[in-house]
């Protein structure tokens, strides 16, 4: 009677330590689903980029966060990419002078081949799209990029929406960059009433105005 009795009354599981590690490890399981979620420019671009050299880059941590990003549609065998890449390289190495996060330029490739795609990369400096998923890119963005060279500056603030495609011409316009990312009249009065709004929202949430009871 004693010990089989006294074994069966042990508790098994429950209790509050078993509770604690339910609720860590459902914490935990939240946030590797979280972790697993692709950001919008990944789901555009697809989950990695890669680089000169073989190396590879997750988009999101490419992109996310920079202030200015575009998208260069061009191919190895194009006599005038060929002419505007190493000006755009010098222009990209001076925005990162000004710092890490101003700009970041995705190549998107019209190659044929996939040597030619990797030779090519190593006279950028900036990230590209993979060469077999960079087809995809290009069409669903072929009302934008009509021709090669083109430079489409992005929405950074909306993923995916095309700000404009004028990029080579304000380029070489503007090697410094001293206007970029060259938002039109109406985009950038857009942008500025925005931020009049998020700082009106933010005045009004300081002093309890507009709060649900």
């Amino acid at each position: 009677a004693g010990a089989s009795e006294a074994g069966a009354n042990k508790p098994r599981g429950g209790g509050a330590g078993s509770d604690a590690a339910r609720a860590a490890a459902d914490g935990l399981a939240k946030n590797a689903q979280a972790s697993k979620t692709p950001s919008k420019w990944a789901q555009l671009l697809g989950p990695t980029l890669v680089t000169k050299g073989g190396g590879q880059v997750d988009a999101g941590v490419a992109l996310d966060g920079k202030k200015n990003v575009a998208f260069l549609f061009a191919a190895d065998w194009c006599k005038p990419c060929r002419d505007f890449v190493p000006k755009l390289a010098e222009y990209y190495n001076l925005a990162q002078r000004k710092g890490a996060k101003k700009l970041e330029i995705v190549w998107v490739s019209a190659s044929r081949a996939q040597q030619n795609f990797d030779a090519y990369l190593e006279a950028m400096p900036w990230p590209a799209v993979p060469f077999p998923l960079a087809p995809r890119v290009v069409q669903a963005f072929a009302k934008h990029a009509k021709g090669y060279p083109t430079l489409c500056f992005m929405d950074t603030g909306d993923v995916g929406r095309v700000l404009h495609c004028d990029g080579v011409k304000k380029v070489m316009g503007d090697p410094y960059g001293m206007a970029m990312p060259y938002r039109s009249p109406i985009q950038s009065l857009k942008n500025a009433i925005g931020g009049v709004l998020g700082v009106v929202r933010a005045l009004l949430g300081v002093f309890g105005i507009g709060r649900k009871k």
